[in-house]
């Protein structure tokens, strides 16, 4: 049986074009044939709310210690909720480039990265594999990066060396020859080179992999060591170089230093900075990072192109690469955002330098009579979860969930396009790691002071929030835009705050809309003992169909409501809370695990020897499984 991914998000499809709104009115004046007036929101807590006040501190967001939820906070859920519903441009694209590394990966992926990095046939015991990576020394010179190219001996620039990591769980140190070395560091050594020579490194399945380098024995730390003056001068300077460790892992790197003729090579801005926006890339691993403690120069590795550009670098021979594609190429031109067509979200919301926002978000207020809101301060579970990096989950695939690893399409192909929106599921995990189902507990259970958790003190289920959204001069259809996304259909609930990944942030919002008659307001002051508002409370139906009407004549899609459109249909799935009642939905909606322990959770085990062995961990991306659909991870529950 073919396993899928589990996430605890997924996505609403793009749209395939622009809804265009209507015509920005002048804010001059109140118009008569449009809308002003405030929808008052009644905010309740569905699960525990967080959402930080300051950086250093686990305190829910305050004003003078009293509770609030920030209308900015507001704003931007609604604001995307309306660009979903309406039709609107993707805001969400970004112009980087993403990084990969892909060594030993059997997609094309893979097959992609290997040819960055070798050359020759590894199945060939007489030529192997080599590496086409050079190396050499990073130094900033001014505002410039530049490297200098380590020198070649006996027709390489560096070497592997044998040696032995001191713990198989969590190293911290590699030694090899009596030299010790931290994880991620580099240090000064004397060694003797050698020449390249083919190696058979026979792999698990027992095929055998041929590797042609240069394999360093004969180490030391400090040259006085050699007391024979005639073995002193074989040895040469250069850097012990030390990566990080995967199991099984027993080599690390030697890099000569640069030599008379070295090559001095520039690195330009785009890259600097692309390198610089790789979210994946640790800070321990960041050469750019490690430059700052070394001025002198930091040993790095690097690939050009046929220009002799250098087209990426790392702190290791097999560093991460930047895809040659960026975010936004896969996405559709017609949802980039354009000058030429204005959509309803921007119409509402607007636009920074061209017209402004037409409605106003005020921060949602505690009701009174509400005490002991608070649960105790604690520590959220960590959060990892995967990153776009993860394609598997992040683009459209062929075949869907059932598109084998072989024919996966990755951020290089070009005909590959993003999934859509990225949502949370509502998730009713326990509050308590002690609870029947505390493994999915949405925290530890005490504060845990390290650098990898952080503190915080959320709101409780149950308590109830009052805010307004005050709006001027909206078409029919504007204001029923709002409304719709607000006015969720039953047991339909929004996502708020901090942890939503592991189920914080459910609120179920409660509108009610009162209509402001700008001229009866304006003709007295007073209406009887109070001030003259001139509002009427109007139900919310009759604008949500205007605005259903309006985008169901301007789309493809023929249906009676707007809700029933395929779109819509994944969003409304995703907003359900009805979910969180089917079995093992907390197991399902989970993020899965490089180390997952099959007596502890249903672990998606694809490969054989994980099939064959329940004991053993798994690793559950490693055979890049697809996440489904929103719609098929409910339907996963009808088929049980």
């Amino acid at each position: 049986m073919k396993e899928y991914a589990k996430a605890p998000y997924n996505f609403v499809p793009l749209n395939e074009g622009v809804v265009k709104a209507q015509d920005i009115p002048p804010f001059d004046k109140y118009h008569e044939d449009r809308y002003s007036g405030y929808i008052e929101l009644e905010i309740e807590t569905v699960t525990p709310l967080y959402i930080r006040r300051v950086k250093e501190s686990s305190e829910f967001f305050n004003i003078e210690g009293k509770p609030k939820i920030p209308g900015s906070s507001l704003r931007g859920m609604v604001r995307t909720l309306v660009e979903i519903v309406s039709f609107g441009k993707f805001r969400f694209y970004d112009d980087r480039r993403l990084y990969y590394r892909a060594v030993a990966d059997r997609t094309s992926l893979g097959e992609n990265y290997r040819r960055h990095f070798f050359e020759g046939n590894f199945r060939d015991p007489r030529m192997g594999l080599w590496a086409k990576v050079e190396s050499g020394i990073l130094k900033r010179e001014g505002d410039k990066y530049k490297i200098y190219s380590s020198a070649k001996i006996k027709g390489v620039q560096y070497y592997r060396i044998n040696g032995q990591f001191d713990d198989d769980q969590k190293p911290e140190k590699f030694t090899a020859n009596g030299i010790e070395i931290n994880l991620f560091d580099f240090k000064k050594v004397y060694f003797k080179p050698e020449e390249p020579k083919v190696y058979n490194h026979r792999r698990r399945s027992g095929k055998s992999l041929y590797l042609r380098y240069a394999l360093v024995k004969d180490i030391v730390k400090d040259i006085s060591d050699i007391t024979d003056i005639s073995k002193k001068e074989c040895y040469r300077e250069g850097f012990l170089v030390s990566s990080g460790y995967v199991g099984g892992k027993h080599m690390q790197w030697i890099v000569n230093l640069p030599g008379e003729h070295s090559e001095i090579l520039d690195l330009d801005n785009e890259l600097l900075e692309e390198y610089k926006k790789d979210e994946g890339r640790s800070e321990e691993a960041d050469v750019l990072k490690k430059l700052e403690k070394h001025p002198d120069g930091v040993p790095v590795f690097y690939i050009r192109d046929t220009e002799g550009k250098i087209i990426a670098f790392g702190h290791t021979g097999f560093f991460r690469l930047p895809y040659k594609l960026k975010i936004k190429d896969h996405l559709p031109k017609d949802l980039i955002k354009c000058e030429d067509v204005t959509d309803f979200a921007e119409a509402i919301f607007g636009v920074e330098g061209k017209w402004a926002t037409r409605v106003f978000f005020e921060d949602a207020e505690l009701i009174e009579g509400q005490d002991n809101i608070y649960l105790p301060e604690t520590s959220p579970r960590i959060l990892s979860s995967p990153k776009p990096t993860t394609f598997q989950h992040y683009l459209e695939q062929p075949k869907g969930k059932d598109t084998p690893k072989e024919e996966l399409k990755h951020w290089d192909d070009k005909d590959a396009r993003i999934r859509g929106y990225k949502l949370y599921w509502h998730r009713n995990a326990p509050d308590s790691p002690r609870s029947n189902n505390g493994k999915y507990s949405w925290n530890e259970g005490k504060v845990i002071e390290d650098k990898q958790h952080t503190k915080i003190k959320p709101i409780k289920r149950g308590v109830r929030f009052k805010s307004r959204i005050r709006f001027e001069n909206l078409t029919k259809e504007e204001l029923g835009a709002l409304l719709f996304v607000l006015k969720l259909p039953e047991n339909c609930y929004h996502k708020l705050g901090m942890g939503k990944p592991l189920g914080l942030g459910s609120v179920k919002i409660t509108p009610t809309l009162y209509i402001i008659n700008r001229k009866e307001r304006y003709k007295s002051l007073f209406d009887n003992d109070y001030w003259n508002e001139a509002k009427k409370k109007e139900e919310a139906d009759e604008f949500k169909k205007a605005f259903e009407n309006y985008i169901l004549t301007h789309i493809s899609e023929k249906e009676v409501s707007l809700w029933e459109v395929s779109r819509l249909k994944q969003l409304r799935t995703m907003l359900d809370w009805n979910n969180t009642h089917n079995s093992d939905w907390l197991e399902r909606t989970r993020y899965m695990m490089i180390e997952c322990d099959p007596a502890v959770f249903k672990c998606i085990c694809t490969s054989k020897n994980n099939r064959k062995t329940k004991k053993r961990i798994c690793n559950e991306f490693k055979d890049r499984p697809v996440l489904p659909k929103a719609n098929e991870v409910i339907e996963e529950e009808i088929e049980k």
